[in-house]
This record gives structure tokens, C-alpha cells and sequence, in this order.
């Protein structure tokens, strides 16, 4: 029994004499540490410098209105839109194209005088009836909402859709001899591309303009060019 007492207490205190003793740190000094912090270097960015869409382009000879549009990144049907082209095929060189949206219209007072003419031969239909206010490329006509909207000549239809910002629902026709009328702000389109269309069908019902009012955006254009439909509706 003391045999066995003497074994274990010898283990213990060898236990001790074996047991981890924690390092001794240095005395300090008393100067103080001056900690250096390191200078982050931020690498400045440069961004890009902003470049603007032209508002126009001149074709070029090997251009095509795909090309443009994948240019300045837009669609053919916009570029059609804003164009007034009833035919993606109908560029040629040296024409001026418009690659941007247009200003919304800016309305003034339409007067008249003198006698109706007719273009090309063609007597032309009101689309719809009301108060008119002359546009930079057109005239506004104020109408009840949903009012019936009709064809002021005989023709097809050559788009529809709503690409061209600040004209709403848009419908375009084409005439014979390269004259094209423009329809906008409609509520509702009850014609189709490719379609059809005698004199005085309807195709639209009217809708408001950006500015909320009840009307109806209509415009001319003869062999590319805006015409003014005040000149060839009837008075």
C-alpha cells in the first residue's frame, strides 16, 4: 500500500515540474510605438466621356437602313417611324435620315387662306373633325376621345405601332405618288399592316396626347417631305 501512495505521488509532482511555463515578455521601454499606417492607393477611374447621338445622318454610299440603325443602335422600325418611310429599302445616298426620336410637337394657332389645293390630283378627307393647331411637322386636331378616325385618301397601310415618341399609337398609309399620311395619338388601331384602306374607312379611334388632351396628330409628306396638310384638306 505504501508502495502504490509512493508511485502516484511521485507522478504528481513530476506532473508539475513538466507543466507548460508561459514565456516571458520584454519590459517595455516607455518610448511609445508609432504606428505606421499604410497609404492606401486608390486607382481613379476615368470614365468615358459622354458622346451624343446626332439627331440626323446622311447616307453613305453602301449604307442601308439596316446599317444605320445598327449603327446608332435603334431598330429599322423606329428609324421608319421617325422617317415617315414606308419601305426599309427606300434610302439612297446622300438622303438625311432622322437617328434620333423627334421633340414632341409644338403646337401654335393654324390659320388659313386661300383656296384647297389637291395633291397629286388626290381630294382629301378630313381623318376627323374639331379645333386645329398647326405643329412643327403637322397639325393637332382636337376631338372627342374614341372619336372614329379615317383614311383621308385611298391607300396602304404601311405601319403601326408606337416607336415614335410623343405621337402615341401611330398609323402611316401610303398613297400613289409617294405621298404618306401619319396618324397619332390613337387609342386604338383597327387596322393592320399591309392592309387596305378606300378614302373615309375608319382605322383608328382617337386618343390624348402627351399633354393629356383629346386629340388626334395628323401630318403629310410627299416624296419624303412634310407637307402642310392645311394646304390640301378641304376648308
Amino acid at each position: 500500500m505504501k508502495k502504490l501512495m509512493l508511485i502516484l505521488l511521485m507522478g504528481i509532482l513530476t506532473a508539475c515540474q513538466t507543466s507548460h511555463v508561459a514565456p516571458v515578455s520584454k519590459p517595455s521601454s516607455g518610448k511609445k510605438t508609432k504606428i505606421v499606417k499604410k497609404k492606401q492607393t486608390t486607382s481613379t477611374k476615368i470614365s468615358p466621356a459622354k458622346t451624343n447621338t446626332p439627331q440626323t445622318h446622311r447616307v453613305q454610299s453602301g449604307e442601308n437602313l439596316y446599317r444605320i440603325a445598327e449603327r446608332y443602335h435603334r431598330s429599322v422600325a423606329q428609324l421608319m417611324a421617325w422617317n415617315f418611310l414606308t419601305d426599309a429599302n427606300q434610302v439612297s445616298v446622300g438622303q438625311v435620315l432622322r437617328v434620333s426620336p423627334p421633340p414632341a410637337p409644338n403646337t401654335s394657332t393654324a390659320t388659313f387662306t386661300g383656296n384647297t389645293q389637291t395633291l397629286n390630283n388626290m381630294k382629301l378627307v378630313w381623318p376627323v373633325h374639331g379645333q386645329t393647331k398647326k405643329t412643327n411637322n403637322g397639325i393637332i386636331i382636337a376631338t372627342q376621345q374614341n372619336s372614329n378616325v379615317v383614311a383621308v385618301e385611298s391607300g396602304t397601310v404601311v405601319y403601326v405601332g408606337n416607336e415614335m415618341r410623343g405621337y402615341g399609337n401611330l398609323v402611316l398609309i401610303r398613297h400613289a405618288n409617294q405621298v404618306v399620311s401619319a396618324y397619332g395619338y390613337n387609342n386604338s388601331i383597327l387596322v393592320k399592316k399591309g392592309q387596305k384602306v378606300g378614302k373615309g374607312s375608319v382605322i383608328a379611334k382617337s386618343g390624348r396626347s402627351d399633354a393629356g388632351e383629346s386629340a388626334l396628330y395628323f401630318a403629310l409628306s410627299q416624296n419624303k417631305r412634310f407637307v402642310n396638310p392645311l394646304q390640301y384638306l378641304p376648308q
